[in-house]
């Protein structure tokens, strides 16, 4: 999988969450990522897809969109499980000449 700045920011922020579920915003979604996405989607009811690249399997993915994230929420708390919360706040640096954006 690519290395981009969201990834490196998820994993450094998975790193201090340890065993705790991240969920971990993206624009309108909370995504879970990798153990944490195959552990939280039949709790949350939702279903496991898989991030692609090239035509292989990459990473098991799950997430719910921010508006309706109070009605998932109550699912997660629950004394059995710990939960961090994170938020990506850097735009990929190959997106951002895209959006006629430039880094000073």
């Amino acid at each position: 999988m690519k290395m981009t700045p969201m990834l490196r920011q998820y994993l450094d922020l998975k790193e201090q969450a340890g065993s705790a579920l991240l969920l971990y915003r993206m624009g309108d979604f909370y995504e879970l990522f990798f153990e944490d996405a195959q552990q939280a989607a039949p709790i949350l009811g939702i279903t496991l897809t898989r991030r692609r690249q090239n035509d292989s399997v990459d990473a098991p993915m799950c997430g719910v969109p921010h508006h309706a994230f109070d009605g998932y929420l109550g699912k997660l708390l629950n004394p059995s499980f710990d939960n961090r919360f994170g938020k990506f706040t850097e735009l990929d640096e190959f997106l951002l000449p895209c959006l006629g954006i430039v880094k000073g």
